[in-house]
């Protein structure tokens, strides 16, 4: 698959492409819904129990934060604030789960094809290494897009298919909107990728969402993955934002001070002391893009990434 144990790291900018919101992209569509009672959004969650005054008032309390994200808002605030947003969270998600517009992207935005079309082509030459992904996203585009076209591909026999499947590890280090029926364990949620909402599929998305502040060092995920970091050869970094909080995390301990891979991250949007900040933050190890790149022109750029 890869000629080297490699890790993706990918953040919202990952899924946007695809039809997902950034971050504050996220907290506005909420704001709006909550605030329009007539709203998709407004019918869902308040079918999951909630009053009319508690959604305006959350959607109030939630436009005038200061922060960029509804994760940021959601730090410290009640119990029933908490619960609201991650319904509200799934509820303003799971819309966006269309596989029509998933496997639609123009090739020059498609990163999600061209990775499978370079793995397709890796694994034509040998058995290779695994790939981890590492993502922060509770979507699960890009674990639909990769199983599905795996699953139907014509140009590898089955056996090379189930390697691949084999080798490819997708963690969701905050948790997903339920697990796709294909890969779920036994014990969790479970919901196919579908925009199709009621309160039940709401209820079981909402149900694995972990927000930023709820995660910790020691979680399993967060342990694994600087378990997996620290064994790779290769590390990228695509569409991720660097919050202190969430590099922090994935460095967490020493592992990095011994490794000696080839770490390199996209930087879209970045200014140049933002850039030496990021730097400093993976203790010069980390090679950002120079370029204002998209998560596809920069696997295009980095291919050795992958292959």
């Amino acid at each position: 698959m890869v000629t080297a144990p490699t890790v993706l790291i990918i953040g919202a900018g990952g899924s946007s492409p695809y039809g997902f919101p950034s971050g504050f992209g996220l907290k506005t569509e909420i704001v709006n819904g909550l605030r329009t009672p007539n709203s998709e959004l407004f019918r869902n969650v308040l079918s999951l129990g909630f009053g009319d005054a508690q959604l305006k008032g959350f959607a109030q309390e939630l436009s005038l934060s200061g922060g960029d994200s509804v994760d940021t808002f959601l730090e410290g605030q009640n119990d029933l604030f908490m619960r609201l947003g991650k319904i509200a969270i799934a509820a303003a998600l799971i819309p966006h789960e269309r596989t029509d517009f998933l496997f639609s992207r123009q090739p020059e935005i498609n990163w999600y094809g061209y990775l499978f079309r370079q793995l397709t082509e890796n694994l034509r030459n040998g058995a290779g290494e695994p790939l981890t992904i590492l993502t922060f996203n509770y979507d699960r585009s890009l674990d639909h897009f990769l199983y599905t076209s795996f699953g139907r591909s014509g140009t590898l026999p089955g056996d090379k298919t189930r390697m691949i499947t084999r080798n490819l590890r997708i963690i969701h280090l905050h948790g997903m909107l339920a697990h796709l029926p294909i890969l779920a364990p036994a014990d969790k949620p479970v919901r196919d990728f579908t925009p199709d909402v009621d309160r039940d599929l709401i209820a079981a998305a909402a149900q694995d969402i972990r927000v930023v502040h709820e995660a910790a060092e020691d979680d399993v995920e967060f342990v694994e993955a600087r378990r997996l970091l620290s064994g790779a050869t290769r590390i990228g970094v695509l569409g991720f934002g660097y919050s202190p909080e969430n590099v922090r995390r994935i460095l967490y301990g020493t592992w990095l001070g011994a490794w000696r891979g080839t770490l390199i991250g996209s930087a879209r949007g970045t200014t140049g002391a933002e850039r030496l900040k990021i730097i400093a933050q993976f203790q010069n190890k980390i090679q950002l893009d120079q370029q204002d790149h998209d998560c596809c022109r920069f696997l295009r750029e980095q291919v050795q990434i992958i292959s």
